[in-house]
């Protein structure tokens, strides 16, 4: 079971609306169904699971949001076809905001009463639903949001995450950087959890030397000093920990100055978007990047389904989204009990250590936790084996732009963290 903290008061932007929501079990499943269907397992039939989303269907990360809906969408769908428990989902934006998530927030828990919450997607916005969430007995599902923060954050054990911390891929993007022979790296990142979190680790675990670290405000619309002080002193690479929409300007202002093509740059998952080059109008061909990495069967049989259903390659973190709705159901399942509180206390027995349970076999698998067997669900974003924390462990992919996209390079082991 998860370990639990005392839930954290401070930030709330909702906290008064929603402690009243929870009071009156706004955290349980309901919808037109009616409330928490009470426990035990056994009776798929009688259970009714109220999620929603909050996703970037607009704002920075607006490329990443729609297809990472559309995951969340595909597993909906899937679980609905079983004709085993009845699932109702509500989809929102969050606008890459914080008070905008902070108002989905309240709309889903006081409203639509869900006791899941798949989202947010950066680790800022989620920090602005995590408390209100807690607060109510729900629980919230980032698929994409890696700041470290979230793994010692008091949230009474309902966040967990389907894809690895920050901690992980800082840690990787400084081999990375060693083994291409770079003394010096300059970094320029969002000045928000996730952004400094990923400067923070690089510089703790990079063996060469960080001359300028520069913080870049997400909500800027010119970054031109701060490409110009990043571009100082003759870097043997420059890290960019950004979003597209403000890593398009960046990446515009780079060429501008003559950087591109002179030093090259290392990217995070945050700029992995197919789209960038044609957006920012720079030949990025051959700029490297690092994101978790999706492998496997699981990986397979979900590429194929959101194909055939949205005939469109997923894009990064879709199948995150995908696997936080799947591991939401069959907790609820296990439980026999659609309540946050029963969700939580068996995500992490249904994510490791059974009888394996993949997209192919959902249907089977929700039978299996109904009925308390063991299941180790792996997902299409890789094993969710989640810790105490509700953090995930995942290995790492090397990727490349291309002429026509993106391609991956190779996977990285993920490393060995204290």
């Amino acid at each position: 079971m998860k370990k639990l903290g005392k839930v954290c008061l401070t930030g709330c932007l909702v906290a008064v609306s929603l402690l009243v929501a929870g009071a009156c079990g706004g955290g349980g499943g309901g919808g037109e169904e009616g409330g928490d269907t009470g426990g035990g397992g056994g009776d798929l039939g009688s259970l009714t699971l109220n999620i929603g989303t909050i996703l970037p269907l607009t704002g920075d990360l607006s490329q990443f949001g729609p297809p990472m809906e559309n995951g969340a969408k595909l597993a909906v769908q899937q679980i609905q076809d079983c004709n085993t428990m009845q699932i109702n989902a509500t989809y929102e934006d969050s606008g890459t905001n914080e008070q905008t998530a902070a108002t989905a927030a309240d709309k889903l828990i006081n409203s639509d009463n869900v006791s899941v919450i798949v989202g947010a997607a950066s680790s800022r916005v989620s920090f602005a639903v995590v408390d209100p969430a807690a607060q109510s007995g729900v629980v919230q599902i980032s698929p994409a949001s890696t700041s470290p923060d979230f793994t010692d954050y008091e949230d009474n054990g309902f966040f967990f995450r389907t894809t690895p911390s920050d901690a992980l891929q800082g840690v990787v993007l400084a081999d990375l950087a060693e083994q291409e022979g770079y003394e010096t790296v300059n970094i320029i990142a969002l000045n928000d959890d996730y952004g400094q979190g990923i400067a923070r680790t690089f510089e703790e675990n990079f063996g060469g030397e960080v001359a300028q670290n520069v913080a870049y405000d997400p909500t800027g619309t010119s970054f031109d000093s701060e490409v110009e002080q990043v571009s100082s002193g003759n870097p043997d690479a420059i890290l960019v920990v950004a979003f597209p929409e403000t890593g398009s300007i960046i990446m515009q202002a780079f060429a501008e100055q003559g950087v591109v093509g002179e030093v090259p740059f290392l990217f995070t998952d945050g700029m992995a978007e197919p789209s960038l080059p044609e957006s920012s109008g720079v030949d990025l061909q051959g700029q490297r990047g690092t994101r978790p990495a999706t492998e496997g069967p699981a990986a397979d049989e979900f590429n194929q389904a959101y194909q055939q259903e949205y005939d469109s390659e997923p894009g990064t973190f879709s199948a995150n989204s995908y696997d936080a709705v799947m591991l939401a159901a069959l907790a609820a399942a296990a439980a026999g009990d659609t309540s946050g509180e029963a969700i939580r206390d068996n995500l992490q027995d249904v994510s490791r250590g059974g009888q394996e349970v993949l997209p192919s076999n959902i249907c089977e698998g929700l039978e299996m936790a109904a009925a308390g067997e063991d299941i180790n669900y792996e997902g299409a974003a890789g094993s969710q084996d989640f810790d105490d924390n509700g953090d995930v462990t995942s290995d790492y992919e090397l990727w490349e732009f291309t002429s026509d996209g993106l391609r991956r390079v190779r996977i990285i082991e993920a490393p060995e963290t204290s």
